[in-house]
């Protein structure tokens, strides 16, 4: 059976006096990749700032690998879960390498010095998104896609257990959406680890994603796996108009009537 990286248990968030989420419930185990979708203000990233303990949930329980989220120390967080932001990197006084090795940072024994091993990592990620020549360029030089590729490598080179993406493919073209997935993909199996998928593409997340949270209107949720969540009625319930379906052998994409 694969070790659970994240259960969450009869969770409800609000923001203010809106009810976000009521009741949610799954489990993401090793090896899993899950998308998470809904409309927009539906609370998605609100569920993703809530696993980051940027948010506090109404009711319920959430454990990362099998530890309470409440009890975990930021640095123990870190270790486990790493998230890309919707809006990227913001422009630090720093250069793409330094900002790439701060994904290290958790798993060092000290701030002050990075080992080989560090060094090693944060090379590849700088070559696995064609950051390499631009290694010593401050941030405030990128443009937003280079920041977006940059804020992947940090995510890559600080290798969580428990990847959390909000809406992957902004800034990126569509040859570096399909490098991010193949590459996160790839880690996933690698390590054992899982990732969770905030995005508005149902057609990404039907390729990418072997498992579905659905956020429906008034905090209802449906979370299954991609055959049973993806349906034209449930995702026209979720976004509240009418989603068609065609399909071709083993593709199928989907629409707004």
């Amino acid at each position: 059976m694969s070790q659970s990286l994240l259960h969450i248990e009869s969770v409800q968030l609000q923001i203010a006096q809106q009810r976000l989420c009521d009741s949610l419930s799954f489990t993401i185990a090793a090896n899993e990749s899950w998308g998470l979708l809904g409309r927009n203000g539906a609370g998605k990233t609100t569920l993703l700032h809530t696993l980051l303990g940027l948010h506090k949930p109404a009711s319920g329980t959430i454990t990362i690998a099998d530890q309470p989220l409440a009890q975990l120390s930021r640095r123990e967080l870190a270790q486990q879960v790493g998230i890309l932001l919707q809006e990227g990197i913001d422009s630090l006084p720093a250069t793409v390498l330094e900002t790439v090795m701060l994904g290290r940072h958790p798993h060092s024994q000290s701030l002050l010095s990075e080992s080989k091993s560090d060094r090693e990592i944060v090379q590849a990620a700088l070559q696995e998104f064609q950051l390499t020549t631009m290694a010593d360029r401050a941030i405030e030089s990128l443009s937003g896609g280079e920041r977006q590729r940059l804020a992947l490598a940090m995510l890559i080179t600080q290798a969580p257990s428990l990847y959390l993406l909000d809406e992957p493919s902004n800034h990126l073209d569509v040859a570096f959406q399909t490098r991010l997935l193949n590459t996160l993909q790839a880690r996933i199996q690698q390590q054992g680890a899982a990732m969770l998928m905030a995005t508005h593409d149902i057609n990404l997340a039907a390729r990418y994603c072997d498992h579905i949270v659905l956020l429906l209107p008034e905090g209802k949720s449906i979370v299954g796996t991609s055959g049973e969540v993806l349906s034209e009625e449930n995702l026209s319930m979720a976004y509240e108009c009418k989603i068609k379906s065609v399909s071709e052998g083993q593709l199928t994409l989907y629409y707004p009537a």
